[in-house]
């Protein structure tokens, strides 16, 4: 039984997992803060998550939040929503339709937050899920483990904890999503940054298969770990927790025993000695810190690029970036390298092999090798980090498509990394709209975020998007915030990728 009257100012849903009573403006109910799994205290929360199959007692006040799970925020906190406290950090939230048509299930897509796995939750405003809603779906948006409690291998834990929540969560929405209208066998999961590099890994697990059926990834990065790499980062995790408490072990008690600002210490350790391993971690010492999925073997059985080759997945998929994706780590920086920095990214992380180094420099020094050095800075990392990874991940797909990003917006930094995020959920003022869009959007900046999720919702209706596969020739969207002409070409690109043929995307390791 459910209640789908506008006037209802507590709208209520009766669902396997019990009854949930939720919010409406008229237009839209939002359900927040549903419990998936149970709460995470002490060693449970480095355990894989236990599912909650009835909440308690049978049904839940379903108007706030859940509580963030615990993050690492280097560049100070994020805005939130108004939350409970609490340790069920394993909650996810429902925005539907309030007038529904029994028996005509709508389609559901399920949003997974990035935040280069220790940062970023659900409650972050900039994913409201009402102007999905309004557009005829059922809009998802989940809390997964990040960080210590998310990534870090530990003996006698599964790894990929995170990406077990996704799974679980996944799980909730098979059993429970067509009590709110949604139908259940049209699942696209899509989510940005490190939420794409999660979906990245879904598609190869064994035990998400079956859970979606349609995919879209927004830059997904290169942000995998070969077990080396991981177990020595578990060792650097382990020593700086020793400075507090001598007995430290690489286990879920010893971790879980640890109160939130003892975890907050090791991760301030774990970050600062990434950033003096680059000799020995490689590119992944630039991650803050080098928590990410790792191919562990079970959970995650084979590095993702390598599976998607060899047994690519039989659902469509959606892949993009933006075109200059490296920008926003920039800006953050507050710094800009000189012609030397510039240089030795290119040698580092650049091809390697000939001729393709030679025709590589030449590309991103264009024109005629003109390109300042933040320029090429911008360029190399981009593609290393993005360009790469998603179209070896395209390549390697055969309903693939892909789209490229290209924005401008007045005060900005170009289309930066995250820059699709407000043009999607047509939120300028929260997030990273406000730091994109820093003098609000234009018109057309509107029209090119509207056309984006029209092009989403089809795809998520249909299983197919309304542009050539990307392998006839490379073809791909150009979501262009300069034109309301729609355009489709061969990846602008392309000629970059090409020069890393023989240094494909794959996780990183010890060097």
């Amino acid at each position: 039984m459910t209640s789908t009257s506008a006037e209802s100012s507590q709208p209520t849903v009766t669902a396997p997992c019990g009854t949930v009573r939720g919010l409406s403006d008229g237009e839209v109910e939002s359900y927040l803060g549903i419990p998936y799994a149970q709460p995470m205290t002490g060693a449970a929360a480095f355990q894989a998550p236990r599912p909650l199959e009835t909440l308690p007692g049978g049904e839940f006040e379903a108007t706030t939040f859940g509580p963030p799970c615990p993050q690492f925020m280097p560049a100070g906190d994020i805005p939130l929503e108004e939350h409970r406290d609490g340790d069920d950090w394993l909650s996810l939230n429902v925005w539907t339709p309030a007038q529904r048509t029994q028996g005509q299930a709508l389609p559901v897509m399920v949003w997974i937050h990035g935040g280069a796995y220790v940062l970023g939750g659900s409650a972050e405003p900039q994913y409201n899920g009402t102007v999905f809603a309004r557009e005829r779906c059922v809009f998802v948006s989940i809390n997964y483990r990040l960080g210590l409690e998310g990534f870090l291998q530990l003996d006698d834990a599964p790894a990929n904890r995170g990406l077990l929540d996704q799974i679980a969560a996944l799980n909730w929405v098979r059993d429970n999503i067509a009590a709110f209208g949604g139908d259940p066998q049209r699942v696209t999961v899509f989510g940005e940054s490190a939420g794409a590099g999660a979906i990245h890994c879904l598609l190869t697990m064994p035990d998400a298969q079956g859970l979606f059926q349609r995919a879209i990834l927004q830059s997904p990065p290169s942000m995998v770990l070969e077990a080396d790499l991981a177990a020595q980062i578990t060792d650097t995790a382990v020593r700086a927790a020793g400075q507090m408490h001598p007995e430290a072990q690489a286990t879920p008690e010893f971790f879980g025993s640890l109160s939130l600002t003892e975890r907050r210490a090791v991760l301030e350790e774990l970050n600062s000695t990434a950033k003096r391993s680059m000799g020995t971690w490689g590119a992944a010492a630039a991650f803050e810190p080098p928590l990410t999925p790792v191919v562990d073997g079970t959970v995650l059985p084979r590095g993702p690029w390598k599976a998607l080759r060899s047994t690519p997945p039989d659902i469509p998929v959606i892949i993009g970036s933006n075109a200059e994706e490296f920008n926003l780590f920039m800006a953050l920086a507050r710094s800009q390298p000189n012609e030397a920095v510039a240089q030795r990214i290119l040698g580092t992380i650049g091809p390697r092999t000939q001729p393709e180094s030679a025709q590589y420099a030449h590309l991103v020094t264009a024109p005629e090798g003109t390109a300042r050095p933040p320029v090429i800075y911008e360029r190399v990392n981009t593609d290393f980090m993005f360009t790469v990874p998603a179209l070896d991940m395209a390549q390697a797909i055969p309903d693939a498509w892909t789209y490229l990003l290209e924005a401008d917006p007045r005060g900005g930094i170009q289309a930066a990394h995250s820059v699709d995020l407000p043009l999607l959920f047509e939120n300028y003022t929260d997030g990273m709209g406000a730091l994109t869009f820093p003098q609000g959007p234009t018109e057309r900046e509107r029209r090119t975020g509207r056309r984006m999720r029209d092009a989403w919702l089809r795809f998520a209706r249909t299983g197919r998007a309304d542009w050539p596969e990307f392998s006839h020739d490379g073809a791909t969207r150009i979501f262009d915030t300069h034109t309301d002409e729609e355009r489709v070409l061969p990846h602008p690109l392309l000629e970059r990728w090409k020069c890393f043929v023989r240094q494909p995307a794959a996780p990183h390791g010890l060097l």
